[in-house]
């Protein structure tokens, strides 16, 4: 049986290897951050409504300033969303480093804000509904404001001792070879390294 090979050049004698980037696919980013803006324009309207009626009797007894950190919070853990999905085709190398350090402490300050004011007001419930003898207890909101600074103060000092001795780092991750379409010059494979920040 004889083989012809069609083609305007001689085949090629061996495979060759292309190395090539794998970045955050765009549609499905474009997606993701339409959903982030809806969440984001939906806890801004709450956080607008809380203040706008911060005076009414039942959000004055739901803690408004809790309520505006919890608010607050989640809409920087939403923010952390578009920089979590912006990769090495956006970004240069060297700005790639800054952005995750920058997107890790948005992300763990809003969670930390919003949690803190959440774990503050049930604390303050349980402290109330713990008195046994029924005595008149009033917790105001400056003691919860208290706790969560606390919080983030302990969050901040981790977090600025592990800038200091073990930034985050840009890596290059070299993954199995992937066969691609061939074509009249040969078939080509490529690697996938992702420029990704080493946690």
């Amino acid at each position: 049986m004889i083989h012809l090979y069609v083609g305007v050049e001689p085949p090629k004698d061996r495979t060759f290897v292309r190395l090539q980037r794998r970045h955050i696919n765009v549609p499905l980013y474009s997606i993701l951050s339409t959903i982030t803006i809806l969440g984001m324009l939906m806890a801004g309207a709450f956080l607008f409504f809380n203040i706008k009626n911060r005076n009414h009797r039942l959000i004055k007894m739901s803690s408004p300033y809790m309520n505006n950190l919890i608010i607050l919070g989640g809409m920087l853990s939403y923010a952390s969303i578009f920089l979590f999905g912006l990769d090495g085709g956006f970004v240069s190398d060297k700005e790639f480093e800054t952005l995750c350090t920058v997107r890790t402490w948005i992300l763990i300050v809003g969670y930390t804000t919003a949690f803190g004011a959440m774990f503050a007001k049930t604390w303050r419930v349980h402290a109330i509904f713990k008195n046994v003898k029924m005595k008149k207890k009033i917790i105001k909101d400056q003691k919860l404001l208290i706790i969560v600074g606390g919080m983030l103060l302990i969050d901040l000092c981790i977090l600025i001792c592990w800038q200091i001795v073990d930034p985050l780092k840009r890596t290059v991750e070299e993954y199995s070879l992937e066969c691609m379409q061939s074509g009249p010059r040969g078939v080509f494979s490529d690697s996938k390294p992702p420029a990704r920040g080493e946690l």
